[in-house]
């Protein structure tokens, strides 16, 4: 976990998205470059292409799921149904200790408004709210039952 929150931070901290970095932390795990992990992830920061829906730490940790776990084989409905209640399971966790599932309600604001945009141009929304969003959804994977298997 400490490799993987390390790893996950500082790809934070050079300005890759929130859902980027929790996904990217896991690449090898994955058996996915480092790259392709990023490029993937990337659609999903700012609660999705920065609209504020769910958050992207959420669902980047929810892309790792799937990864995981997910549905790989056709009429393969038990994976399905089993990575569907486990991510299900993992969304009420951490909004649970969160505060929230979706960026709009974490950062307590809209970003469509003048003075949404003017409070998130004041930069302190990635280590107020996204820092610990990324921690927690990290945290969380590694706990039982989402640490979980790789699937078949």
């Amino acid at each position: 976990m400490d490799d993987t929150r390390t790893a996950a931070l500082d790809l934070f901290g050079r300005g890759f998205n929130c859902a980027q970095a929790v996904f990217a932390a896991h690449h090898a795990e994955l058996g996915l470059g480092r790259d392709l992990a990023l490029r993937l992830a990337t659609p999903f920061g700012g609660g999705l292409t920065g609209r504020q829906g769910m958050c992207g730490a959420l669902m980047g940790a929810i892309l790792v799921l799937g990864a995981r776990q997910g549905k790989d084989r056709e009429g393969d409905d038990e994976a399905k149904a089993r990575t569907y209640q486990l991510v299900r399971e993992f969304e009420a966790a951490f909004a649970a200790e969160a505060g929230a599932d979706t960026c709009r309600e974490l950062l307590g604001y809209d970003w469509s408004t003048e003075e949404g945009r003017a409070r998130h141009a004041s930069g302190d929304d990635r280590a107020r709210v996204c820092v610990p969003c990324v921690e927690t959804a990290l945290r969380l994977l590694g706990t039982l039952p989402f640490r979980g298997g790789t699937g078949g």
